[in-house]
């Protein structure tokens, strides 16, 4: 997949689905970032992403702590089979799936799943994609592609 920045790993991204339902975004570009713990979503698309997943009459309940901007969910564990596939089509052509145990870590503390993408407010003119991303792909970075 050919990157359309020269100063990120970035990809253009022309669509996302929640259980195969698109979810209209207003971000076409997706940087993998593999120093980020957590995905980081443009805020327009973060309130459209959460409000399809939560469509669901199975989704289970969560809730953002205001104070570290994470979103704890109810889960039993992170292959709780109520959190949705998520799909990201990049590069035109490519879809790229991820399960709940892709995108959720759980907290033992708190008994409780941590969403790992989080609204950025920043003005990012991208996503950020991090760890979920390189926990369920390789993703491998040639200089010379």
């Amino acid at each position: 997949m050919s990157i359309n920045s020269e100063s990120y790993w970035q990809v253009p991204m022309s669509s996302i689905a929640v259980n195969g339902t698109s979810v209209s975004i207003s971000t076409t570009n997706f940087v993998f970032d593999s120093g980020s713990s957590l995905t980081y979503v443009p805020s327009a698309d973060y309130r459209r992403l959460t409000a399809a997943m939560n469509s669901s009459p199975l989704m289970p309940s969560c809730i953002l702590d205001s104070a570290s901007g994470i979103t704890f969910c109810d889960c039993t564990s992170i292959n709780d089979a109520r959190y949705p596939e998520l799909m990201f089509n990049m590069g035109y052509q490519y879809s790229f799936y991820l399960k709940g145990s892709e995108y959720l870590i759980y907290e033992s503390s708190r008994k409780k799943c941590i969403f790992t993408f989080i609204e950025d407010s920043s003005g990012l003119k991208f996503w950020l994609g991090g760890d979920p991303f390189f926990r369920a792909y390789v993703i491998v970075h040639d200089m010379d592609a």
